[in-house]
Protein backbone atom coordinates (compact mmCIF):
# COMPACT_ATOMS: atom_id res chain seq x y z
CA UNK A 1 0.00 0.00 0.00
CA UNK A 2 1.38 3.22 -0.96
CA UNK A 3 1.18 6.40 0.85
CA UNK A 4 -1.39 7.74 -1.60
CA UNK A 5 -3.59 4.72 -1.09
CA UNK A 6 -3.38 5.13 2.70
CA UNK A 7 -4.46 8.74 2.42
CA UNK A 8 -7.25 7.78 0.08
CA UNK A 9 -8.46 5.08 2.47
CA UNK A 10 -8.29 7.47 5.44
CA UNK A 11 -10.27 10.10 3.55
CA UNK A 12 -12.90 7.53 2.56
CA UNK A 13 -13.19 6.34 6.19
CA UNK A 14 -13.43 9.91 7.45
CA UNK A 15 -16.13 10.63 4.84
CA UNK A 16 -17.95 7.48 5.82
CA UNK A 17 -17.83 8.35 9.52
CA UNK A 18 -18.80 11.97 8.77
CA UNK A 19 -21.77 10.85 6.69
CA UNK A 20 -22.93 8.51 9.44
CA UNK A 21 -22.53 11.37 11.95
CA UNK A 22 -24.55 13.67 9.71
CA UNK A 23 -27.22 11.01 9.37
CA UNK A 24 -27.20 10.51 13.14
CA UNK A 25 -27.54 14.24 13.74
CA UNK A 26 -30.34 14.44 11.16
CA UNK A 27 -32.15 11.46 12.74
CA UNK A 28 -31.74 12.95 16.23
CA UNK A 29 -33.09 16.31 15.03
CA UNK A 30 -36.10 14.59 13.42
CA UNK A 31 -36.90 12.55 16.52
CA UNK A 32 -36.55 15.53 18.87
CA UNK A 33 -38.77 17.66 16.58
CA UNK A 34 -41.37 14.88 16.54
CA UNK A 35 -41.32 14.59 20.35
CA UNK A 36 -41.46 18.39 20.74
CA UNK A 37 -44.40 18.67 18.32
CA UNK A 38 -46.33 15.97 20.18
CA UNK A 39 -45.58 17.63 23.49
CA UNK A 40 -46.74 21.00 22.16
CA UNK A 41 -49.92 19.48 20.72
CA UNK A 42 -50.62 17.73 24.02
CA UNK A 43 -50.07 20.98 25.91
CA UNK A 44 -52.29 22.88 23.45
CA UNK A 45 -55.06 20.32 23.92
CA UNK A 46 -54.76 20.58 27.70
CA UNK A 47 -54.89 24.39 27.50
CA UNK A 48 -57.91 24.14 25.18
CA UNK A 49 -59.74 21.93 27.68
CA UNK A 50 -58.85 24.30 30.51
CA UNK A 51 -60.03 27.28 28.43
CA UNK A 52 -63.37 25.59 27.70
CA UNK A 53 -63.78 24.74 31.39
CA UNK A 54 -63.11 28.36 32.35
CA UNK A 55 -65.50 29.60 29.65
CA UNK A 56 -68.20 27.32 31.07
CA UNK A 57 -67.60 28.53 34.62
CA UNK A 58 -67.64 32.15 33.45
CA UNK A 59 -70.88 31.59 31.52
CA UNK A 60 -72.45 30.00 34.61
CA UNK A 61 -71.34 32.89 36.83
CA UNK A 62 -72.60 35.38 34.26
CA UNK A 63 -76.01 33.71 34.13
CA UNK A 64 -76.19 33.59 37.93
CA UNK A 65 -75.28 37.26 38.08
CA UNK A 66 -77.91 38.11 35.45
CA UNK A 67 -80.52 36.15 37.41
CA UNK A 68 -79.59 37.95 40.63
CA UNK A 69 -79.80 41.31 38.86
CA UNK A 70 -83.23 40.41 37.48
CA UNK A 71 -84.41 39.39 40.96
CA UNK A 72 -83.12 42.66 42.39
CA UNK A 73 -84.80 44.59 39.60
CA UNK A 74 -88.14 42.88 40.30
CA UNK A 75 -87.77 43.40 44.04
CA UNK A 76 -86.87 47.06 43.53
CA UNK A 77 -89.97 47.48 41.36
CA UNK A 78 -92.08 45.89 44.11
CA UNK A 79 -90.46 48.19 46.67
CA UNK A 80 -91.38 51.20 44.53
CA UNK A 81 -94.95 49.92 44.26
CA UNK A 82 -95.08 49.30 48.02
CA UNK A 83 -93.75 52.79 48.77
CA UNK A 84 -96.21 54.40 46.38
CA UNK A 85 -99.11 52.42 47.82
CA UNK A 86 -98.04 53.31 51.36
CA UNK A 87 -97.86 57.01 50.56
CA UNK A 88 -101.38 56.82 49.08
CA UNK A 89 -102.58 54.83 52.12
CA UNK A 90 -101.03 57.34 54.50
CA UNK A 91 -102.87 60.14 52.70
CA UNK A 92 -106.20 58.33 53.18
CA UNK A 93 -105.53 57.69 56.89
CA UNK A 94 -104.18 61.10 57.76
CA UNK A 95 -106.99 63.46 58.75
CA UNK A 96 -107.64 66.43 56.53
CA UNK A 97 -106.83 69.62 58.31
CA UNK A 98 -108.45 72.91 57.53
CA UNK A 99 -108.82 76.18 59.43
CA UNK A 100 -112.14 75.06 60.94
CA UNK A 101 -110.77 71.75 62.35
CA UNK A 102 -108.41 71.76 65.32
CA UNK A 103 -105.64 69.16 65.58
CA UNK A 104 -107.23 67.73 68.72
CA UNK A 105 -110.55 67.31 66.92
CA UNK A 106 -108.77 65.61 64.02
CA UNK A 107 -107.10 63.22 66.48
CA UNK A 108 -110.45 62.39 68.06
CA UNK A 109 -111.82 61.64 64.59
CA UNK A 110 -108.78 59.43 63.89
CA UNK A 111 -109.26 57.74 67.29
CA UNK A 112 -112.82 56.87 66.35
CA UNK A 113 -111.49 55.34 63.10
CA UNK A 114 -108.75 53.19 64.63
CA UNK A 115 -110.57 50.03 63.49
CA UNK A 116 -110.56 51.31 59.92
CA UNK A 117 -106.89 52.29 60.19
CA UNK A 118 -106.00 48.85 61.50
CA UNK A 119 -107.84 47.16 58.62
CA UNK A 120 -106.22 49.39 55.99
CA UNK A 121 -102.78 48.57 57.42
CA UNK A 122 -103.59 44.83 57.48
CA UNK A 123 -104.72 44.95 53.85
CA UNK A 124 -101.57 46.86 52.91
CA UNK A 125 -99.28 44.32 54.63
CA UNK A 126 -101.17 41.46 53.00
CA UNK A 127 -100.54 43.03 49.61
CA UNK A 128 -96.97 44.33 50.00
CA UNK A 129 -95.49 42.54 53.03
CA UNK A 130 -92.85 40.71 50.99
CA UNK A 131 -91.45 43.96 49.59
CA UNK A 132 -91.16 45.76 52.94
CA UNK A 133 -87.90 46.29 54.76
CA UNK A 134 -87.82 44.64 58.16
CA UNK A 135 -87.82 48.02 59.90
CA UNK A 136 -90.85 49.30 57.99
CA UNK A 137 -92.68 46.01 58.53
CA UNK A 138 -91.97 46.11 62.26
CA UNK A 139 -93.19 49.72 62.55
CA UNK A 140 -96.36 49.00 60.57
CA UNK A 141 -97.01 46.00 62.83
CA UNK A 142 -96.61 48.25 65.89
CA UNK A 143 -99.14 50.71 64.40
CA UNK A 144 -101.58 47.85 63.74
CA UNK A 145 -101.22 46.59 67.31
CA UNK A 146 -101.76 50.07 68.76
CA UNK A 147 -104.81 50.61 66.59
CA UNK A 148 -106.19 47.17 67.47
CA UNK A 149 -105.77 47.72 71.24
CA UNK A 150 -107.55 51.05 71.25
CA UNK A 151 -110.12 50.72 68.47
CA UNK A 152 -112.98 50.03 70.84
CA UNK A 153 -112.72 53.23 72.85
CA UNK A 154 -116.03 54.02 74.49
CA UNK A 155 -117.38 57.06 72.68
CA UNK A 156 -119.16 58.19 75.83
CA UNK A 157 -116.02 58.01 78.00
CA UNK A 158 -114.05 61.23 77.48
CA UNK A 159 -110.95 59.77 79.13
CA UNK A 160 -110.95 56.71 76.82
CA UNK A 161 -111.43 58.96 73.79
CA UNK A 162 -108.55 61.19 74.91
CA UNK A 163 -106.31 58.13 75.37
CA UNK A 164 -107.33 56.80 71.95
CA UNK A 165 -106.62 60.25 70.46
CA UNK A 166 -103.08 60.12 71.86
CA UNK A 167 -102.66 56.64 70.35
CA UNK A 168 -104.05 57.92 67.02
CA UNK A 169 -101.49 60.74 67.14
CA UNK A 170 -98.71 58.21 67.82
CA UNK A 171 -99.90 55.99 64.97
CA UNK A 172 -100.08 58.92 62.53
CA UNK A 173 -96.62 60.12 63.62
CA UNK A 174 -95.21 56.63 63.09
CA UNK A 175 -96.84 56.41 59.67
CA UNK A 176 -95.18 59.70 58.71
CA UNK A 177 -91.80 58.34 59.82
CA UNK A 178 -92.39 55.15 57.83
CA UNK A 179 -93.18 57.22 54.75
CA UNK A 180 -89.94 59.18 55.14
CA UNK A 181 -88.02 55.93 55.59
CA UNK A 182 -89.58 54.53 52.40
CA UNK A 183 -88.42 57.56 50.46
CA UNK A 184 -84.93 57.39 51.98
CA UNK A 185 -84.66 53.69 51.12
CA UNK A 186 -85.63 54.31 47.51
CA UNK A 187 -83.20 57.18 47.12
CA UNK A 188 -80.22 55.37 48.60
Amino acid sequence: MTQAEVWDLLLKAAGLFGGIGALTVAAAAFVSKLVADRSIESHKAELGRETEKLKGELAKKTETHKLNLKKREILFQKEIEAASAFIALHRTIEPELNPRVLWEEAMVAAALDLAGIEQKLRDYVAMFGAALSSENRREIDVCMILAARHKFADQKDAQAIDKAAVVAHDVLTSLGEIERRFLDELRS
